[in-house]
């Protein structure tokens, strides 16, 4: 019944415009749309407010992140294969595009368009953020203020990214690119890490230490920005206030 529903609605517009596609439905948990033309997720604002898992493909603005932010009930949302797209539409997942959202569990990244620092933030039920396989830029500090946040899920065949206990680096190990807001206790960083980036600790205020064996290792402005935390860097311990 819910998917004759909706493709009645598609069909009540299809005269007026071709603006999105409906590519798969299983009421009540999975949906999964085109959008032809970005913009146009409002049109269905009302029909989609039920879903579990959206999958959006296509071209997205941020009038289409309005309409997911009102989504309620939604626990995953999967942006992969959302298109770099020019002029006024969008060309990166901006800041506070993903906020606020209160039973959001798991987010699949865009491989086409950079997500920005600070994208998805005050997501509490937060868990997992996971890196496309195609993804080849992220900045630092995406995810902010989302306490349950632990893991980074890095797919097979990414050739930019690897992902240790559930923190993100770049593939060979030597940078340390971001650490999950939600993590609790001590962290040990990897002795392969030689650099942690500016962001890669932001907000982690429940890890209360970090530990390193190599006493050359370069920290970058920021890296440790609204973390609670006493880095152990070598063998000579350092205490910094941050």
């Amino acid at each position: 019944m819910a998917l004759y529903i909706m493709e009645r609605l598609l069909r009540s517009f299809k005269h007026k415009c071709a603006d999105l596609r409906l590519i798969h439905h299983q009421p009540p948990q999975e949906l999964r749309l085109e959008i032809i033309v970005a913009g146009s997720l409002y049109k269905m604002s009302y029909s989609i407010k039920q879903a579990i898992s959206l999958t959006l493909r296509g071209k997205l603005n941020s009038k289409d992140m309005e309409v997911i932010r009102t989504m309620n009930k939604l626990e995953i949302l999967n942006l992969r294969s959302i298109n770099k797209v020019k002029q006024m539409i969008m060309n990166s997942l901006p800041q506070a595009s993903i906020e606020g959202m209160k039973r959001l569990k798991v987010i699949v990244l865009p491989e086409l368009i950079k997500t920005d620092a600070l994208a998805i933030i005050n997501c509490k039920s937060l868990e997992e953020v996971i890196v496309p396989k195609g993804l080849t830029t992220l900045n630092s500090g995406i995810v902010y203020n989302c306490r349950n946040f632990n893991r980074y899920v890095v797919e097979e065949g990414n050739m930019n990214f690897s992902e240790i206990n559930g923190v993100l680096f770049n593939k060979d190990g030597t940078k340390l690119l971001s650490v999950p807001c939600g993590m609790k206790g001590a962290y040990h960083i990897p002795d392969s890490v030689t650099e942690i980036v500016g962001g890669a600790f932001l907000g982690c205020t429940h890890i209360h230490q970090v530990h390193s064996n190599n006493i050359d290792i370069k920290i970058d402005n920021n890296a440790f920005y609204e973390c609670r935390c006493s880095p152990d860097i070598g063998r000579d311990v350092e205490i910094r206030t941050f």
